[in-house]
């Protein structure tokens, strides 16, 4: 039986913690205690008071500023909450709070920096949803960016304002009901064991290496370049990726087949800080000019565009690791050892790695058992034709 996730009270507030009780009502926890108060439209924008410690001075006092909105006896001269932090103001402070917490900070704070612009200016009491519905149209309008990244500017805001929430910023998520685009899918190939071997040759001597351990351990194109000798125990037959390289902040150990650990013992002498090193001995940060080279070479590389007009070249580096998994999978791995492979979270993401070929459809329509009933259906047919 699944456990039912506990609802919230204002019990369980702490202190600048805000709870919302629905139909214009909200508790806070204050120095003294849970005050009570209301939230109402005016003029179009959101407004919140605090009017009492008790949740019926609340209720009454709600009816009567909806009483003042409508005989429009109610001006803004009248007392108001504290002035809310503007979007702009708010989105400094939470990545400024994240940026322990997340290694992905910056590149959240990079996809966001557009929406803080549309509407930066506003406080945050005075975000509705219908702002965002109007930022996604007039994002998508100009056709210069696709559905995806509009949904991923979205989900990053819907994260930041229920922080808010938690922070007693706000009394709800403006943004949390908002609907996301949906999604064209996107290719689902993987690479063909023919087409690894053609990428393989056509891969240079410094790529070939990486190219093998890529296709045959699943490392990320980051762990990739920043493998060490220090993490690599050739007698052992594993390799380490430490929490500092790994994307999930997890060390996880992978083990080496026959094919990368022979390969690995044959890369020349000396043997210093990075196993894919770059110039100088340095840390690589791209392969993108011999990595598009080899490809071209072995005659694997087709080019599509999206909906925004931008190529979407096939295959990236990252095919690699989305090939591995698939292949993983075809050879019915367990699904959790699949994922500590991986290094993910949660096995939903691994789930979405592997890809199904139509090899894999193939063999799961063969594996159907016997049509027993087969001869007995081509017997009657015959007697019936007869």
């Amino acid at each position: 039986m699944s456990k039912t996730k506990s609802k919230k009270t204002t019990k369980d507030l702490e202190r600048g913690q805000m709870l919302g009780l629905g139909r214009g009502l909200f508790a806070r926890k204050t120095k003294t205690g849970v005050q009570y108060g209301i939230s109402f439209t005016f003029n179009g924008t959101r407004r919140q008071e605090i009017v009492g410690d008790t949740k019926t001075a609340a209720r009454q006092a709600l009816a009567i500023r909806k009483a003042e909105i409508a005989r429009g006896e109610y001006s803004l001269e009248k007392p108001e909450t504290e002035t809310r932090p503007t979007v702009a103001e708010f989105a400094k402070r939470y990545f400024e709070h994240v940026r322990d917490e997340k290694r992905s900070y910056k590149r959240d704070a990079g996809v966001l920096k557009t929406l803080v612009a549309f509407m930066g200016d506003k406080h945050l009491d005075q975000l509705a949803p219908f702002d965002f519905q109007r930022y996604k149209a007039e994002r998508l309008q100009g056709k210069t960016v696709s559905k995806a990244t509009i949904n991923r500017e979205l989900a990053i805001c819907k994260t930041m304002l229920a922080r808010a929430v938690d922070w007693g910023e706000l009394e709800y998520n403006p943004a949390e009901r908002v609907k996301l685009y949906t999604e064209p899918e996107r290719d689902g190939r993987v690479l063909t064991p023919e087409e690894q071997a053609l990428l393989v040759t056509a891969c240079g001597p410094d790529l070939r290496p990486l190219v093998i351990v890529a296709l045959r351990t699943g490392l990320r194109r980051g762990e990739l370049f920043q493998l060490k000798w220090s993490h690599v125990d050739l007698r052992a037959g594993l390799l380490t990726v430490s929490g500092e390289e790994s994307k999930s902040g997890k060390a996880r150990t992978v083990p080496l087949d026959p094919v990368v650990q022979g390969m690995l013992e044959t890369l020349p002498l000396p043997r210093e800080k990075y196993v894919f090193p770059g110039r100088n001995g340095q840390r690589r940060t791209t392969v993108q000019k011999s990595w598009d080279r080899a490809c071209r070479r072995a005659g694997i590389q087709t080019v599509a565009y999206s909906e925004t007009g931008r190529a979407e070249i096939w295959p990236g580096l990252h095919d690699l690791r989305r090939t591995f998994a698939t292949e993983l999978a075809a050879n019915r791995v367990d699904g959790f050892a699949l994922q500590r492979i991986m290094g993910h979270a949660s096995i939903k993401t691994t789930e979405r790695y592997v890809l199904p070929t139509d090899e894999t459809l193939r063999a799961a329509i063969n594996s159907l058992r016997p049509a027993t009933f087969l001869p007995h259906f081509v017997e009657t047919e015959k007697e019936e034709k007869g």
